[in-house]
């Protein structure tokens, strides 16, 4: 299974106010190449300081207003990239600079295009000169981004703002997974829809309040609306009563592993777990008959994946617990 990191956040800023932006726009200025030669070796610098686990390296470019607020978030954040990096290389996903910013409510600037996945980028610029660094590390984890932040001060570039977050999953973005969402639904398939959009609003903004999808609020009422009629059609825990053992399940979530998302669909037995062959029959049972549970669930993948429990987690006792992959065929 592939891990996926929490989004962790080292900002300097001030609440954003509800005053109208001053933007900027990736048909702004033409990039200095002096400047951007500049950034491209500070952009280096942080993610092989990210990679060795040496905030040294990037509380070196941090401005001084960066390092005072900072403390020791820096060096969680730097271990926890560490951590999950395999190489310091990357690939820039974007890049922005923007002149004219200082002593503006905060900026922003736009990815352009009229496209469902254009976003805009919203600040506060504590320079007059912005220079926004969006860059895409590589394997293992090229779903994620890290978003840098830097103003020009009388000492040369200095990072302002680090953001690193889920950017997508599998290689689909929120806005990926939202569309194939829309399509789960009108097939009668709620509960994948459910679960894409599940997947959807984690990774809706990867650098939080900062990174905002031109479609965000139609994306978030979608997933507001599939929500209460997901809740209203399913009353969880479900007993089902078309397997003779009457197994109950409490939860499904998307998994997601090497192969795809899938969903994992986890129930009670009344089976003792040491009996693995009794278990082994009631999944087979509760397998042949969950699409007509849950329509489609079954449809579109390649296998399914269950954990069959002896209770019901309650945070107090740890519930001993069975899993199984079956693979998936047509309801009979």
């Amino acid at each position: 299974m592939k891990r996926f990191p929490f989004i962790f956040s080292l900002i300097l800023l001030l609440a954003l106010s509800a005053c109208q932006p001053h933007a900027g726009n990736n048909d702004g200025p033409i990039i200095d190449p002096e400047i951007k030669a500049q950034i491209d070796s500070l952009n280096e610098q942080i993610m092989l300081g990210a990679y060795q686990n040496n905030p040294v390296l990037i509380e070196n470019v941090m401005s001084p207003k960066l390092l005072e607020s900072s403390g020791k978030s820096v060096d969680v954040l730097v271990g926890q990239i560490s951590s999950l990096s395999t190489s310091p290389t990357f690939q820039l996903f974007d890049e922005y600079y923007l002149d004219g910013q200082e002593g503006q409510p905060f900026s922003q600037t736009y990815s352009g295009g009229i496209e469902d996945d254009a976003y805009s980028i919203k600040f506060e610029a504590l320079t007059d000169k912005v220079y926004i660094s969006i860059l895409r590390p590589d394997e293992p984890f090229p779903d994620h981004l890290i978003i840098l932040i830097y103003g020009l001060y009388e000492q040369g570039w200095k990072l302002n703002i680090i953001q690193y977050g889920q950017y997508a999953f599998l290689g689909k973005t929120a806005i990926d997974l939202w569309k194939e969402a829309q399509e789960k639904e009108e097939k009668g398939h709620f509960v994948d829809a459910a679960n894409l959009m599940s997947l959807s609003v984690q990774c809706l903004r990867p650098a939080k309040q900062f990174w905002e999808y031109r479609e965000e609020r139609a994306l978030t009422q979608y997933y507001e609306r599939l929500t209460k009629a997901v809740n209203a059609a399913y009353k969880f825990p479900i007993q089902v009563e078309i397997v003779e053992s009457k197994p109950v399940i409490f939860g499904i979530y998307p998994q997601i592993t090497e192969e795809g998302i899938f969903p994992m669909i986890e129930y009670t037995s009344a089976h003792p777990q040491a009996d693995t062959i009794a278990l082994r029959q009631e999944n087979d049972l509760l397998h042949a008959r969950i699409g007509r549970i849950f329509p489609g669930i079954n449809e579109e993948k390649t296998h399914l994946l269950y954990r069959a429990y002896d209770s019901i987690p309650d945070g107090k006792r740890q519930p001993i617990t069975y899993g199984f992959i079956q693979p998936t065929y047509p309801n009979p």
